[in-house]
C-alpha cells in the first residue's frame, strides 16, 4: 500500500479517492476512522468524504481482494490511497468452513472460493458453469438452465449427497431433494462470492452435506450500492440442434443509508437446449441379441432417446401356426425426444430484499427479509428424461443477525408448472392411437401372413416379414381383421400435436404424463458465537427444526387421498475452536446430532488441527477427521410411480403398504410385495432362459435406514513467495450402509410366494412386475484421492494449474450379479489449466482455461456406457471502458469445436459463443 499526500484544504474534511496498482477506481471500499467507529464507502468513483473532529486520526482501507491499508491523517487533507491487490487467493476470508470468518490459508478443510474478480473473468457465459475450473469440483451438464456439481463422486445428475446453499438458505427442489444448479440461484450480478467445500460437511451443515457443500453468498445492500446490468447475446451451436440463439440478460439495482438498505435483482435467459439424440440400441433382451443395433434390424429395438419402443412383449407365433415358426420379441415403434420437447431452456430469476440496522452500524443487529422467485424450462435425466416447463419455485426467508449471533427462517414452496415425463408421454401417445394390446395383435397377423406367404409375392424372410408387420401395424389404414383405422400420428402432424397436448397435460400416467406438484420445505435454523463471554476459545452452539411436505396428487408420491406428507427432521451442533502456540496451532472439534423421525439420530463429530509455518504463517500443514450420514431422501421413502415396465417405490413402510398396482390379468401387486416378496431381477432373467427355479435368488430387502461416512483428510496451503502459491489435499472416505437402488422382480402375494412352490403359480400366471427398490448396502465401499493448485503470477499474468485424481473400491461379483451400482461417475484423472492477464495492455484483457480429464465409466438408472475423454477450451477477451464504468466481452466455450457427452443419453454438449457488456461494480 503507497501513500502520496494531495491538496491542503482548509475545513475539518478529510476527502479522497481510492484506486489499485493500475490507476482504477476502487467503489465500495470501506473507509474506518479506528478512533471513533465512523465508516464511509467510496462511491462509483471511488471517492469518499469524512468530516473529522479532532485530529490525529488514523484510517483502515479495506476492500475484498485487496491488501488492508492504514494511514495516520494529522490534519484536515485530500487523499490519493493505493490499496495493492491480494497477490494470491490464499489470503482470502471465507466463511463456510468453520461457520465464521478465518483466513482461507488456515481453513481446517478443503475449500475453493469464487469471488466478485473471478466472477468478472469468468470465460463461460454463467458463473455457475464457470465453477468447473476450481479445483476438486466436477459439473456435469445436463442443460443449458442444469448444470449439477458433484464433488468427489457418487452421484449422477440427481447429486442428492450435495448441499447448495444461498445466503443460507438450502435452494434444492423440494420435490427432488437435490439442488437443479442455477435454476433456482442467484443473478451473477448479485454473487458476492462462491464457497465449495469438497467433501463431507454434515458435522456443521447436516444431512444432505455428505459429499460437500456449495454456498452462494450474496452482496449486502448497505456495501454494495447502485446500478448494474449485463446484456449477453450469442449462439449455441451443435450438430443435431444446429445454430441457434443464446440470450441472457441481468439487472441490479440497490440503495441505502445507515439504517436501511433494499436491493432488487432481476435476469432472464433463454437458449435451445442440447438435443439428445442417440439412437443406440440399449435392447437388454438375448432373445434378438444377433440382430440388435438399430430399428431396421432388430424388432425390440430400443433406442437410447427414443421413447415408446421400451414396450415390447414376445408373440406366440409358434402356438398361432401349429409350430411352423417360432415365438418372436417385438417393441412398438418409438418417437425419438426431438418430438416430444420443444427443446427451450429458459430461465426468469427475480428477487427483493430489505435489510434494517436500528443502530446504523456495520455488524451490529440487522432484520433481513428476502423473497426469490425462479421460473424456467429445463431437461433433467433421472429413470427417465424429465421435460421440466415453466416449473415455479419461490424462496421466502426472515433472518435476524449479528457478530453473534443469527436466527432465520425460511419457507421453499414448489409448483411443477407444465413438466412432464417424455419417456411416458411418448407410451400414451401411441396408447391414445392405438392400444398395446390391438397393435401388437396387428402385427402377428401380418407376420404370420407374410411368412407363410399368403400376401402377394410369397413367403418372405424373417426380417422381410418384419418389416412388412410394423408398416402394416403402424401405417395401414385397416387393421388385421379388415377394420377402419388411423395410421400411427406422424410428428408434425395435427393429430401428434393434439394427443401430444393432451397427453403432456393429462397427470394420470395410465394415461397421460404429467406431473402435479406442490411440495416445500420449511426450516428454522440458528448459531449463537459465545466469543463475547472468553477470548480463550471459540464456541458455536446452533441447531435447526426442518420439515417437507409432499403434495403430488399421487403422481409421483403416494399421496394418493390428497394430504401431504410430511417428514420431520431436527439437529443440534457445537463447535469449539482454540489456538495455541502464538497462534501457530489452530485447533477444532464440533459435534452435531440428527435425526429424522421414524429413524434413529445420528451423531456427526469432526476434528482438525491447522499448524502454521512462518512469519507470515504462510505454510499451513492440516489433519482433519470428520464422519458424515446422509437420510433417506423424499423419493427414497415416498416415492411411488408406475414406469410401465417399471414400478419406482420408496421404502418407508406406510409407503409400501399404501401403493397397490393391478397387473394386466387383474391380479394386485402392492409395494410390500416389491421388499417382500420379490426375486433379484437378474436372477429371475437367468431364469426365463433356464427355467431353471435353483437360478432364482430371493431379494433380500432390508429396512432402509440413513447411509454413513467417515473421512479422512491431510492439507497443505502455502505460498512459495509472493508469486507462487500451493495448495493440496488427500482424501480417503470409508462409507457404510451405502444408499443405492436395485432392481427386483415381485410376485403378487395373493397368488404366490417367493419362499415357497406357489411361486412358480405366480410365474406361470403372469402375476409379477420389475419394481425399483431402494435400502442400503452392506458392502465394503472406499473411495480415495488427491487435489493438487498451483498458482503463479508473473506481473499481471496468472497462471492456474490443477490436477484431480479420484478413484473407488466398490462392489464385488456377488454384488454386481444383484445388480447394485455404486454411479461413482468421476473421472480418474482431470488436469486444469487457467491463464488469464485483465491488463494485457491497457484496457484490454483475457482469459483461457484448458481442461482435460480421462474417460469413464457412468452408471444410472437411465443408462450405463463410457464417457470418452476430453480436451475443452474455453477463452475470452476483453475491453474496459473506464470512464462509463463498462466492459466488453467476446468469448465462447468449448472452442475446439468436438462435442462431447456428459453421460450416456445426454445431448452432445457443443459449442457457444457470446458477448457481453455490463455495466456497474
Amino acid at each position: 500500500v503507497f501513500l502520496f499526500t494531495g491538496l491542503f484544504v482548509q475545513s475539518q474534511n478529510v476527502t479522497g479517492i481510492v484506486v489499485d496498482e493500475n490507476g482504477e477506481v476502487i467503489s465500495n471500499a470501506n473507509i474506518l476512522v479506528l478512533q471513533t467507529g465512523q465508516e464511509v464507502k467510496t462511491n462509483y468513483f471511488g471517492e469518499f468524504s469524512l468530516d473529522i473532529k479532532e485530529f490525529p486520526v488514523t484510517l483502515e482501507i479495506s476492500h475484498i481482494g485487496y491488501e488492508i491499508a492504514k494511514v495516520q491523517v494529522k490534519k484536515p487533507k485530500k487523499l490519493n490511497i493505493y490499496l495493492k491487490e491480494i497477490n494470491y487467493f490464499l489470503d482470502d476470508v471465507v466463511v463456510s468452513a468453520s461457520r465464521y470468518k478465518e483466513k482461507l490459508m488456515e481453513s481446517p478443510v478443503s475449500i475453493e472460493v469464487m469471488g466478485i474478480n473471478d466472477i468478472k473473468e469468468e470465460t463461460s457465459p454463467t458463473f455457475y458453469t464457470n465453477l468447473v475450473n476450481l479445483k476438486g469440483v466436477d459439473v456435469n451438464v445436463n442443460s443449458l438452465t442444469f448444470n449439477s456439481v458433484n464433488t468427489r463422486g457418487f452421484a449422477t445428475f440427481i447429486n442428492k449427497r450435495f448441499l447448495q446453499l444461498v445466503d443460507g438458505m438450502d435452494n434444492s427442489s423440494p420435490v427432488l431433494e437435490f439442488p437443479i444448479g442455477n435454476l433456482a440461484g442467484a443473478n451473477e450480478l448479485d454473487v458476492q462470492r462462491v464457497e465449495i467445500l469438497p467433501g463431507a460437511a454434515s458435522a456443521l451443515y447436516g444431512s444432505n452435506a455428505f459429499n460437500g457443500v456449495l454456498s452462494i453468498l450474496t452482496k449486502n445492500p448497505f456495501d454494495y450500492k447502485g446500478l448494474s446490468l449485463y446484456i449477453k447475446y450469442g449462439q449455441t451451436k451443435q450438430e443435431a440442434a444446429g445454430i441457434n440463439p443464446y440470450a441472457d440478460v441481468g439487472i441490479r439495482f440497490a440503495t441505502s443509508n445507515d439504517y436501511i438498505g433494499a436491493k432488487l435483482n432481476f435476469s432472464f435467459l433463454k437458449g435451445t437446449d442440447w438435443l439428445a439424440n442417440d439412437k443406440t440400441d440399449v435392447d437388454v433382451s438375448n432373445i434378438n441379441a444377433a440382430v440388435r443395433g438399430s430399428r431396421e434390424t432388430n424388432p425390440s429395438y430400443d433406442g437410447m432417446n427414443v421413447y415408446g419402443d421400451e414396450i415390447a412383449t414376445i408373440l406366440p407365433i409358434n402356438s398361432l401356426t401349429g409350430g411352423a415358426f417360432d415365438d418372436i420379441y417385438v417393441s412398438r415403434t418409438g418417437y425419438e425426444e426431438k418430438y416430444l420437447t420443444d427443446n427451450v431452456a429458459k430461465s426468469i430469476k427475480g428477487d427483493v430484499a430489505l435489510h434494517y440496522r436500528p443502530k446504523g452500524e456495520t455488524g451490529s443487529l440487522e432484520f433481513i427479509w428476502n423473497s426469490r422467485f425462479n421460473l424456467g424450462n429445463t431437461l433433467y435425466q433421472g429413470t427417465n428424461h424429465f421435460i421440466f416447463r415453466d416449473i415455479f419455485i419461490h424462496q421466502h426467508k426472515l433472518e435476524i443477525k449479528s457478530k453473534s449471533f443469527f436466527v432465520r427462517a425460511y419457507y421453499t414452496g414448489e409448483d411443477g408448472g407444465d413438466s412432464y415425463d417424455s419417456r411416458i408421454a411418448a407410451w400414451n401417445i401411441n396408447k391414445k392411437w392405438r392400444s398395446n394390446d390391438d397393435w401388437f395383435a396387428d402385427y402377428a397377423a401380418m407376420y404370420i401372413a407374410a411368412r407363410t406367404g399368403a400376401l402377394p409375392g410369397g413367403a418372405q424372410t424373417e426380417a422381410q416379414a418384419h418389416t412388412t408387420a410394423r408398416d402394416f401395424a403402424d401405417n395401414s389404414p385397416v387393421d388385421a381383421s379388415g377394420n377402419p383405422k388411423t395410421p400411427r400420428y406422424k410428428p408434425g402432424t395435427e393429430e401428434f400435436k393434439k394427443a401430444f397436448d393432451e397427453v403432456v397435460s393429462d397427470p394420470d400416467f395410465r394415461t397421460g404424463a404429467k406431473f402435479k406438484e406442490n411440495s416445500s420445505i420449511q426450516n428454522i435454523e440458528g448459531n449463537y458465537n459465545f466469543n463475547n463471554l472468553t477470548d480463550a476459545v471459540e464456541i458455536h452452539l446452533g441447531g435447526s427444526i426442518r420439515r417437507y411436505t409432499l403434495r403430488s396428487a399421487g403422481t409421483i408420491f403416494t399421496d394418493y387421498d390428497g394430504k401431504p406428507i410430511n417428514i420431520d427432521e431436527f439437529a443440534g451442533y457445537l463447535q469449539i475452536g482454540e489456538k495455541l502456540l502464538d497462534d501457530k496451532i489452530k485447533l477444532a472439534a464440533s459435534v452435531r446430532y440428527d435425526q429424522q423421525i421414524g429413524f434413529e439420530g445420528n451423531i456427526s463429530p469432526r476434528f482438525s488441527i491447522v499448524y502454521s509455518l512462518g512469519e507470515r504463517r504462510h505454510h499451513n500443514f492440516r489433519i482433519s477427521y470428520q464422519t458424515g450420514f446422509r437420510n433417506p431422501s423424499t423419493q427414497n421413502l415416498y416415492l411411488g410411480l408406475n414406469l410401465g415396465p417399471i414400478t419406482l417405490i420408496g421404502a418407508a413402510e406406510d409407503n409400501q403398504e399404501r401403493y397397490t398396482e393391478t397387473l394386466d390379468n387383474g391380479n394386485i401387486i402392492t409395494g410390500l410385495d416389491a421388499y417382500h416378496n420379490s426375486y433379484t431381477l437378474t436372477s429371475f432373467t437367468k431364469f426365463g432362459q433356464t427355467h431353471d427355479p435353483n437360478d432364482l435368488i430371493i431379494a433380500d430387502i432390508a429396512p432402509i435406514k440413513p447411509e454413513k461416512i467417515t473421512t479422512y483428510e491431510f492439507g497443505y496451503r502455502g505460498q512459495i513467495n509472493s508469486n507462487i502459491g500451493v495448495d493440496l489435499a488427500a482424501y480417503y472416505n470409508q462409507y457404510k450402509d451405502f444408499n443405492a437402488s436395485t432392481k427386483v422382480m415381485a410376485l403378487a402375494s395373493s397368488v404366490g410366494n417367493v419362499h415357497d412352490a406357489t411361486a412358480l403359480n405366480a410365474i406361470g400366471s403372469k402375476s409379477y412386475k420389475a419394481f425399483l427398490v431402494y435400502s442400503n448396502y452392506d458392502v465394503p465401499i472406499t473411495s480415495y484421492g488427491a487435489d493438487v493448485g498451483l498458482s503463479f503470477k508473473i506481473k499481471n499474468t496468472i497462471l492456474g494449474v490443477n490436477y484431480d485424481y479420484a478413484n473407488y473400491d466398490a462392489y464385488n461379483d456377488k454384488d454386481k450379479d444383484e445388480g447394485f451400482k455404486a454411479e461413482f461417475n468421476t473421472p480418474e484423472h482431470r488436469i486444469k489449466v487457467s491463464l488469464g492477464n485483465n491488463q494485457l495492455f491497457k484496457n484490454f484483457g483475457y482469459k483461457i482455461d484448458y481442461r482435460y480429464q480421462t474417460e469413464f465409466l457412468w452408471e444410472s438408472s437411465f443408462a450405463d456406457g463410457i464417457v470418452p475423454e476430453r480436451h475443452i477450451i474455453d477463452a475470452q477477451f476483453s475491453y474496459n471502458i473506464k470512464k462509463y464504468d463498462t466492459k466488453i466481452k467476446i468469448g465462447g466455450t468449448n472452442l475446439l469445436g468436438k462435442e462431447y457427452i456428459p453421460a450416456p443419453g445426454v445431448g452432445k454438449v457443443g459449442s457457444i459463443y457470446y458477448i457481453s457488456l455490463s455495466y456497474g461494480k
